[in-house]
């Protein structure tokens, strides 16, 4: 908590931090959180909590033009759009998106059902658009070099929330299986570090894990076991 200067002009002194997190306890912003730990400590300062609503703690269910709303949770879910690019993006309470799994999606069916906000055929057709947008989001997605018009990389998505996953193949066969939620935060951390020196890439890449074309491929074929047999 920083005091600038009082109606007479003279300069208040800095006397602690304070840190926004949710219902749960938990940072707002982990990287910020972080940070203001470390200037608390360095100075011998407290640090406060301060407890903050989230936007989506009320319920509400609301069938629009071209898309159904939902919050459920504290989160807001996406149950199906016009846009495949958006269909079925949910947000949690930190604004952040994220692809919810299939029973995070049944949950959400149920209980709207259960009140009265959705008939069963409703259900149903959300269910099966539900399995369309995630088929396509598990699609690989080719990206082109604009020079060459060569292949420069493929990108496969597996999992749900902040459990996601995507694999980075590139032209020579190499592979990254990136976190995407330690990748969030690694460029969180990067924006609010504009100065700091990267002498090593691999060292801002620490949430990247170099794998085989097998072995992505059976990883990938173990995760899709259960949608795969019949």
């Amino acid at each position: 908590m920083a005091f600038g200067k009082s109606e007479s002009g003279e300069t208040l002194q800095l006397r602690g931090f304070f840190v926004k997190v949710d219902k749960r306890g938990e940072p707002i912003d982990q990287v910020i959180t972080e940070k203001m730990k470390q200037h608390a400590r360095r100075l011998n300062l407290p640090l406060v909590e301060i407890q903050v609503q989230g936007p989506y703690e009320q319920e509400m269910f609301e069938i629009a033009e071209n898309s159904v709303w939902a919050h459920y949770r504290g989160n807001r879910y996406n149950l199906g759009s016009g846009n495949p690019e958006f269909a079925f993006r949910a947000y949690d309470d930190k604004l952040g998106t994220f692809f919810p799994s299939p029973q995070e999606i049944e949950d959400v069916i149920a209980h709207f059902v259960q009140s009265g906000n959705l008939g069963p055929s409703q259900a149903q057709q959300i269910r099966e658009r539900y399995k369309i947008a995630d088929s396509q989001r598990k699609s690989p997605k080719v990206e082109y070099d604009p020079q060459t018009n060569e292949i420069s990389r493929v990108t496969i998505k597996d999992g749900y929330g902040k459990d996601m996953i995507e694999y980075w193949l590139s032209p020579s066969g190499h592979c990254w299986r990136v976190n995407m939620e330690e990748y969030k935060k690694a460029l969180r951390e990067r924006f609010l570090n504009p100065q700091r020196v990267i002498t090593d890439a691999y060292e801002h890449f620490r949430y990247q894990t170099p794998l085989s074309s097998s072995e992505v491929l059976l990883s990938i074929l173990e995760s899709r076991r259960e949608t795969v047999e019949p």
